[in-house]
C-alpha cells in the first residue's frame, strides 16, 4: 500500500527533530515531498524533519557513478540518477530509509557547518542502535561511508548506506538500513562502488546467529514503522551532541 497520497503520520514532535512515517512510497513521490520540505526549511518556514519510509523497488545513483556499476539498460526496476553524494544503491521493501531534512547552519560552537561530522553522526546513531537492539557488532570501515557488521567469520559486510545532499546548509536524502531487504538486488549493481565486500541485512545476520524468531519479526506487519520509532531517539541524541538541535 502506498501512503504518499495521504498526510504523513507524525511519530514524534517533541525533540526538535520531527519524525514522520511515510509508509511504502513511490520514489519520485517521496523525492518531491522531501525536496519541498528542504525548500521550506531553507526559506525559514519549516522545521527539522526525518521522514522514515520504505520504497518500492528502485536503483538510484549519484552523479559520479561509473556506468559499469549500473545494471544493463533493460532493468526490472527503475534506475534513477539523483542529486546526492554516493554511488549506486538499491531501495526496496524491507529496507528502512530515513530522509533527514536538517539545518546545519545552527551548529553550536562552530561558525562553519561541518558536513563530515553530520555524516559521522548518522553512522554513530545506526551503530549504537544496532548494538543496543540486536547486539550486532556494527562498526565503521576506515575510509568508507556507511555502517558495517562483522559476520560470524569476521568478514565485514555493509548493512547501511548513507548518501546526502546539502543545499544552503540544509540537508536532504540520508540513510538506508537493510532490515529484511532482498539482497539479490544488490548483486545487479556495484553497490556504493564497493567491489570487495558484500551487502547484508539485519535479518540475515540474526538468522546466521541462530536467532530465527528475532529475524522473523522483521518481516511482519508494521516492523519498519516500529523500528523507525525505536531508532529515532538515537538520531536525536547524535544530532543534539553535534549541536544541530537545542537541548530539551
Amino acid at each position: 500500500m502506498i501512503s504518499m497520497l495521504s498526510a504523513p503520520e507524525v511519530l514524534c514532535i517533541n525533540s526538535g527533530l520531527t519524525a514522520e512515517w511515510w509508509g511504502t512510497c513511490d520514489y519520485f513521490a517521496a523525492l518531491s515531498r522531501m525536496e519541498a520540505l528542504q525548500h521550506s526549511l531553507i526559506e525559514g518556514k519549516g522545521e527539522n524533519v526525518v521522514a522514515y519510509l520504505e520504497h518500492l523497488p528502485v536503483i538510484t545513483y549519484g552523479r559520479a557513478t561509473p556506468p559499469e556499476d549500473l545494471p544493463p539498460e533493460k532493468s526490472e526496476c527503475p534506475v534513477v540518477e539523483v542529486p546526492r553524494g554516493g554511488l549506486a544503491t538499491y531501495h526496496g521493501p524491507g529496507q528502512l530509509v530515513g530522509y533527514c531534512i536538517v539545518n546545519l547552519r545552527f551548529q553550536k560552537g562552530d561558525s562553519s557547518p561541518d558536513i563530515h561530522s553530520y555524516i559521522r553522526a548518522l553512522e554513530q546513531a545506526l551503530i549504537e542502535f544496532m548494538r543496543d537492539t540486536w547486539e550486532l557488532p556494527a562498526v565503521r570501515s576506515l575510509g568508507r561511508t556507511g555502517v558495517w557488521v562483522h559476520a560470524q567469520n569476521r568478514q565485514l559486510r555493509k548493512i547501511a548506506s548513507i548518501g546526502i545532499h546539502v543545499r544552503r546548509w540544509v540537508t536532504s536524502h540520508g540513510f538506508a538500513l537493510n532490515l529484511a531487504s532482498d539482497l539479490s538486488m544488490f548483486r545487479k549493481i556495484v553497490p556504493c562502488g564497493i567491489r570487495d565486500a558484500e551487502m547484508t541485512s539485519v535479518e540475515r545476520e540474526l538468522r546466521e546467529r541462530g536467532r530465527l524468531s528475532e529475524a522473523q519479526l522483521l518481516t511482519q506487519g508494521d516492523a519498519l514503522r516500529r523500528i523507525a520509532k525505536l531508532f529515532h531517539p538515537y538520531l536525536v541524541t547524535q544530532f543534539r551532541a553535534g549541536g544541530w538541535l537545542s537541548e530539551p
